[in-house]
């Protein structure tokens, strides 16, 4: 969307009068509240003595009851499945009401089994998850972040040699 200089010279100093914000202040001052999204989920798969009903992950839910958060500084976000190059990606944008300016990322959708529609919607709903944790730039109140351990080949022993 092209927008000339003159009418972003305007519509800047007409934010500057009124207070409003723009889309880089309302984001400052909504990763200052520093939220943690809640982990009302627990995935079964992964039981223990200390949790019974699985381990506890942040939901969807959680995270767009986060995200929505920012609705207190004028910010909005949409997301859509988009086809570019035979490959599907969840493109994400977050604006702010009165800004022209987005903040945007296409999330790489793949899928093992294409003929599952369940295990589509799974990854969607990973991708939408994941795609407002890092736009908004909030955590979670349980870590998930294990330093790419899980994604990883097991540590070979490697052994100093002495010289």
């Amino acid at each position: 969307m092209a927008i000339s200089k003159h009418l972003e010279a305007h519509n800047e100093q007409k934010r500057k009068d009124n207070h409003e914000l723009g889309l880089i202040t309302a984001i400052h001052k909504y990763q200052q509240l520093k939220l943690k999204s809640d982990a009302t989920g627990r995935n079964s798969r992964f039981k223990s003595d200390e949790n019974p009903k699985g381990t506890p992950y942040s939901t969807l839910e959680d995270a767009i009851d986060c995200a929505n958060e920012g609705l207190k500084f004028g910010l909005i976000f949409t997301q859509s499945v988009i086809c570019e190059n035979d490959q599907q990606y969840l493109h994400t944008v977050v604006r702010h009401i009165n800004d022209t300016e987005t903040l945007q990322c296409k999330y790489p959708l793949f899928v093992n089994n294409k003929e599952n529609p369940q295990a589509f919607a799974s990854t969607v709903t990973y991708a939408k998850r994941y795609s407002l944790h890092m736009l908004f730039g909030f955590g979670s109140i349980v870590s998930d972040d294990d330093d790419a351990n899980s994604g990883s080949p097991e540590p070979v022993n490697n052994q100093r040699n002495k010289f």
